[in-house]
């Protein structure tokens, strides 16, 4: 009679169904870092910052009004040579339907624009004074 010997090792399956449990359960446990509503804002009024820097230069560069249009997912604002330049607002946000008017020279009348959340309660204000395009932001909760 012959004896047959069994093997007591994991076959090749068998260690990689081990190997992908214990892949998904380290990719479960290992938090992905996640942006604070406050780093967003911020984020955003940087961005800001530079595109409404951009677009008042471009007023002035052609000598012509341009408009700085407000929706609820984007600002744009289209240059005299007919480019469309887009910032879009965080998921977080939601814009006003607005505009406002960047003179030549670079004056902005004032103005309020006003961002919220979806629950239409925090978010923050760009204020426009009288001045040449400065604002200040005012957050409320």
């Amino acid at each position: 009679m012959a004896v047959m010997y069994r093997n007591k090792s994991f076959t090749l399956l068998e260690s990689v169904i081990v190997l992908l449990l214990v892949c998904s359960i380290c990719f479960l446990a290992v938090r992905f870092p996640h942006k604070s509503k406050a780093q967003i804002e911020k984020n955003f009024l940087n961005s800001y910052q530079s595109f409404f820097n951009q677009a008042q230069l471009s007023a002035q560069r052609y000598n012509r009004d341009l408009k700085f249009i407000f929706f609820k997912r984007k600002i744009e604002f289209v240059d005299q040579k007919g480019s469309h330049h887009l910032l879009n607002i965080p998921k977080e946000f939601i814009g006003p339907n607005e505009e406002i008017v960047i003179k030549a020279n670079g004056y902005v009348a004032p103005a309020k624009i006003k961002f919220v959340d979806h629950q239409g309660k925090k978010g923050f204000t760009l204020i426009y004074s009288l001045g040449f395009g400065n604002y200040r932001v005012e957050k409320y909760e």
